[in-house]
């Protein structure tokens, strides 16, 4: 029996296989143009902690540093369920790697360094890393709104 064109076992002849397979296709990373800036996401080092303060002066003053932006800085920051998934965090942390700030620079490198230079107080608060025991009634709560670590 012959099998019909387009069943997951079909053999096809994929237009741009050579380019990717010898390196040669161009992705959107290669591209380089006038004026172009790089981004970098600064990320909280901890799984629960609230922002005491967080201090860009440095990294705004690196020659190539365009911008740092943090929570204080996106007028539209609050979206998400509950309003509590920003896209900047400004005053709590609840998941390990939260975006704190971003920075736009001429260079990567410069980005990285901006990133490294700014410097955020953070007030650590008890973790639970098991889902069970993040239920109990004595669990600390990761939304204020949500009890029992329950959100409707």
């Amino acid at each position: 029996m012959q099998k019909e064109k387009g069943e997951v076992s079909s053999k096809y002849e994929r237009i741009d296989g050579i380019k990717k397979t010898s390196g040669k296709s161009i992705y959107v990373h290669d591209l380089k143009l006038p004026r172009m800036l790089y981004g970098k996401i600064l990320r909280s080092s901890y799984a629960h902690a609230l922002i005491k303060k967080i201090d860009t002066s440095k990294a705004k003053s690196i020659k190539g540093v365009v911008s740092v932006i943090t929570a204080k800085d996106i007028s539209c920051n609050p979206i998400g369920v509950y309003g509590e998934q920003p896209v900047l965090k400004g005053d709590r942390v609840r998941c390990f790697k939260d975006e704190v700030a971003a920075v736009a620079a001429v260079t990567p490198q410069l980005a990285e360094e901006a990133c490294r230079s700014i410097r955020v107080e953070y007030e650590p608060l008890q973790t639970v890393f098991d889902p069970f025991e993040s239920l109990q009634p004595n669990s600390p709560r990761l939304h204020e709104h949500a009890p029992n670590n329950r959100v409707p």
